[in-house]
Order: C-alpha cells, then structure tokens, then sequence
C-alpha cells in the first residue's frame, strides 16, 4: 500500500545514513534487505540515489 503523506524526510534520512555504522534499522528493515540479497551499503546507495519527485493531480 502506497502512503500518501510522508512521515520522515528524505532529505533528513539521508543525511542520517552517511556511513554504514550510521544505519538505524528495523529486524524488518533488515530481513527486507537480507532478502533482497542484498548488504547494508547496499541499502545505504539506494537511499543515498534517491530524490524527491513530487506529482501534481490531474
């Protein structure tokens, strides 16, 4: 389920997440990155790639 309102900004999340001693991760934030084969500065370059898109209603 997509959510509507943002609860935490992204520019604030990324700016917590410099290193990857630095991560604050949920067991299910981290099953989810276990799962996805992934490694913890796995996850740290996708949230660091990110950028905030915003849309506007048709």
């Amino acid at each position: 389920m997509e959510k509507k309102t943002r609860h935490y900004r992204l520019e604030e999340i990324q700016a917590q997440m410099k290193t990857v001693q630095d991560l604050r991760l949920t067991y299910s934030a981290m099953e989810g990155i276990r799962r996805a084969g992934m490694v913890n500065q796995d996850a740290m370059d996708v949230v660091q790639s990110l950028s905030r898109h915003t849309t506007t209603s048709q």
